[in-house]
């Protein structure tokens, strides 16, 4: 029987404690999925317990932040109400979710006591329509972050750090930003007025508006992995280089983005890409697809400054932004820049390059620039300060570069001791005050030009008389080749030198222009309607040089102490005021063979050709139909010896068609004009002036030269 009683002692203990293990269990379970959600509330306490976002009786929620993240269980999520919440130095020790109601009405206000928030190392949290408001801190002001974190629908704004990272710090982790605004953030004295990310960073659909750094990067500074797609940065500021983002030695990819209002003192008024000089050239990258930079402005690059790095722009667009001295949209400098698919218009910079200035390799392909301009300088698109530019497939219209003397030259390009090669290229109603309404390829430089056509060009000078040389190009001690282009209605009507199309000079170094398969059409100048030569060597193929005009010698060409070799070309309706209806050439050498000359005049003397005591060799050509209002219908001679052999010279009017005069200004000098033909068997001796005295014709030819 005693058995019996504790037997049942024992069974009744058992199921007693097994009740109470059962319940303790229970508890730890309901307390485990409590802490798992907590509600904030500005009218809670911190000693409620979190579970209701109203007091109810029994639970209610926390009353700050700071306490509520460190009472949620790990992956939990803290749910906060509207209000305004006085907080800072807020740690994030475990992985979690935080809530906000609304960014507009939820906000954690630091009062510039100290940083708002930091999230440690290897956490994953996601914040969620929250605005950090007023933290200031030396290195951030709201966020620092070391986990992987995703903010959404968050809001960053008047926070400030003296030495980096107005708002977030991004020092070890990720951090992915959707749908957000930082607005007013600022560092004070160094870099990020509203991100400095030394991690991987992912921007999306994010405004970023009148933040400021002293340093770089108004809006981001980036040494690591920066992506930002579909944003806005406007009006950010920065006193060195990059008003909206700096990149030093980082990664970028930027696409469908808008940078507006953005300015620099320094480079970049809304990106700067920086490699500095390294050994290692270009490792800092920037891709910028699809955006748009419109009225940025920068001492020099008033859109883009890349910097010894390498910058892509594709697809951009590039409207009135300002370089107060260079660049008016992008600087490069000596780095590599491609650009593709791009336009710009209404751009300026006050001295070089109204779109572009650059000191390093550049690829541009595809695109259109239209009405930039340099106030007073040279490049109304383009300067290239020696180095190597590739130009394919682009459109130039409505660009000047302005200035007085010494300035405004190059509507659209100015090379200096550089390298350009054009390709397929257009240039239209482009001007510059002083000197190549299109291009001016200077000092040293190297220009090949293929597949092209300049129309409407001026070099409209200072006045009448003054400088406007080379309406469409400019060469001076450079070389330059033109392949298969076409020249029209390009002007240089002031210039003391003049060409229409082409103006070449040789100054100190040596000039050599090639020109092969190109047409020369209405162009119009002071002197050689078409093209001047001065000191340097030009060489002219397979072309044709048709309707130009010269308001004084050179309807066609003017060659003044320089070389100058034409072969297979068309010489034909051009006109001079006064000496040279197709060529003129003075105290220069002149060659030219297998040439159609017809229908030229000149208003003076020598309806073709005008020789000055220049060495002039005619060769296997047809002249024909050629005038001249006094002598030389075809050929006006003085001072020297010239050799006409084997042409066909046909019904040129004038007073001989052939004039050399032998007096005491020309004593000595002859034409030999042996083996022509003349238009007939008969003795072409009355058709030249003084014969058997001065010009020289027997034997003629008894049937054209074929």
């Amino acid at each position: 029987m005693k058995s019996y009683k504790n037997y049942k002692k024992f069974i009744l203990f058992g199921i007693l404690f097994l009740s109470f293990a059962f319940t303790i269990s229970i508890n730890i379970n309901i307390a485990a999925a409590s802490q798992s959600g907590i509600y904030v509330n500005p009218t809670g306490h911190d000693t409620w317990n979190g579970q209701s976002p109203v007091w109810n009786g029994k639970d209610g929620p926390k009353r700050t932040i700071k306490n509520a993240v460190g009472t949620v269980s790990s992956g939990g999520t803290v749910t906060v109400a509207s209000g305004i919440y006085k907080e800072n130095n807020i740690v994030v020790s475990k992985s979690m979710k935080i809530k906000g109601t609304s960014r507009k009405n939820t906000i954690i206000n630091g009062r510039y006591l100290g940083k708002i928030l930091t999230i440690g190392s290897g956490l994953t949290v996601s914040i969620t329509n929250i605005r950090f408001d007023s933290g200031k801190s030396k290195t951030v002001g709201a966020l620092h972050n070391s986990g992987r974190t995703t903010l959404i629908y968050t809001s960053f704004t008047n926070n400030r750090a003296t030495s980096s990272s107005g708002a977030i710090f991004n020092k070890y982790g990720s951090l992915n930003i959707i749908g957000s605004s930082f607005t007013a953030n600022m560092v004070t004295s160094g870099f990020g007025g509203a991100i400095y990310n030394q991690a991987a960073l992912s921007v999306t659909g994010t405004n970023f508006t009148s933040n400021t750094a002293n340093t770089g990067g108004g809006s981001i500074f980036n040494t690591a992995y920066l992506s930002v797609n579909t944003s806005n940065f406007l009006n950010n500021r920065v006193t060195g280089g990059g008003g909206a983002i700096r990149s030093s030695k980082g990664s970028a990819k930027i696409t469908n983005s808008n940078f507006i209002g953005n300015s620099a003192i320094g480079g970049g008024g809304a990106v700067f890409n920086e490699n500095g000089v390294s050994s290692n050239p270009y490792t800092s990258t920037i891709n910028i697809d699809n955006c748009r930079f419109s009225g940025n402005t920068a001492h020099s690059g008033g859109a883009v400054d890349n910097n010894h790095g390498k910058t892509t722009l594709y697809k951009c667009t590039f409207t009135n932004n300002i370089g107060t001295s260079k660049g008016g949209a992008i600087v490069n400098y000596h780095g590599s820049l491609n650009i593709n698919r791009c336009t710009g218009s209404g751009n300026i910079a006050t001295n070089l390059g109204g779109v572009l200035y650059t000191y390093g390799l550049v690829q541009l392909a595809n695109s259109k620039f239209t009405s930039n301009k340099v106030l007073n300088g040279s490049g109304g698109v383009i300067y290239n300060y020696g180095d190597y530019v590739t130009i394919s497939y682009c459109d130039f219209e409505k660009n000047s570069a302005g200035g007085a003397y010494g300035n405004g030259y190059s509507g659209v390009i100015h090379s200096y001791l550089g390298k350009v090669k054009l390709l397929s290229c257009s240039f239209i109603n482009n001007w510059a005050t002083n000197g190549g309404g299109a291009i001016v390829n200077d000092d040293g430089s190297n220009l090949a030009i293929q597949n092209s056509i300049f129309t409407n060009n001026r070099a409209i000078g200072n006045g009448p008389g003054k400088y406007g040389n080379g309406g469409a190009i400019f060469t001076l001690n450079a070389l330059l080749s033109v392949y298969n282009t076409t020249f029209t209605s390009n002007a240089a009507n002031y210039g003391v030198r003049g060409g229409g199309a082409i103006d070449a000079l040789e100054y100190v170094r040596h000039s050599i222009v090639s020109v092969n398969r190109c047409k020369f059409i209405n162009n119009t100048s002071r002197e050689g309607g078409a093209i001047h030569n001065a000191y340097g060597s030009f060489t002219l193929i397979n072309s044709s040089i048709i309707g130009n005009c010269a308001s004084g010698d050179g309807g066609a060409i003017y060659n003044g102490n320089g070389k100058f070799t034409v072969t297979g070309t068309t010489i034909s309706d051009n006109s001079a005021s006064h000496d040279g209806g197709a060529i003129y050439n003075p105290f220069g050498t002149f060659k030219i063979t297998t040439c159609t000359i017809n229908d030229n005049t000149a208003a003076h003397d020598g309806g073709a050709f005008y020789n000055l005591r220049s060495v002039l060799t005619v060769e296997y050509n047809n002249i024909s139909r050629n005038s001249a209002d006094h002598y030389g219908a075809a050929i006006f001679n003085s001072g020297s010896n010239i050799t006409v052999h084997h042409n066909n010279i046909i019904a040129n009017q004038g007073i001989n068609e052939i004039y050399s005069p032998n007096n005491d200004y020309n004593p000595d000098f002859y034409v030999y004009a042996q083996d022509n033909w003349w238009g007939s068997d008969d003795d072409p001796s009355d058709k030249v002036s003084i014969a058997g005295n001065s010009v020289f014709v027997s034997p003629w030819l008894h049937k054209p030269q074929t």
